[in-house]
């Protein structure tokens, strides 16, 4: 779709004219998504590999946890629909698996279920409250 409409007619002059394509490319996506936009959706997902948001996020996190005392609590707020997620697989990386499983697992299934057994990291965390929604 996009790579032939370049071939025929070069690059793209402005954000207006990409967002006009992507449109006519799907022209049934907003009676299938009538609250979401492709445009939106596209830049924001460009802007997010551009800026490596998640990468930073992962970044953030990682050194929140390792500046806490023991015991400590971090509050993390999101406001991306993409964020709650990178925020759960970097708390399912980072957990301890509780005691009863400790004893009856090998260390090698262990490591596999929870990668943070297999770091050197001095920290792990744990979600202590359910996360909340506006």
């Amino acid at each position: 779709g996009i790579l032939q409409w370049q071939q025929q007619h070069g690059p793209f002059s402005s954000t207006h004219q990409f967002a006009h394509t992507l449109e006519d490319l799907m022209p049934n996506f907003s009676y299938e998504y009538p609250r979401l936009s492709l445009p939106q959706i596209v830049f924001a997902a460009i802007r997010i590999f551009l800026n490596q948001e998640m990468e930073q996020l992962d970044s953030v996190l990682d050194g929140a946890f390792e500046r806490l005392e023991l015991f400590g609590r971090c509050v993390i707020i999101t406001f991306n629909k993409w964020e709650p997620v990178a925020v759960r697989r970097f708390l399912r990386d980072h957990e301890e698996p509780s005691a009863a499983l400790l004893g009856g697992t090998s260390t090698e299934r262990l490591v596999e279920l929870y990668p943070h057994l297999g770091s050197d990291k001095l920290y792990s965390v744990q979600r202590v409250k359910r996360p909340l929604r506006p």
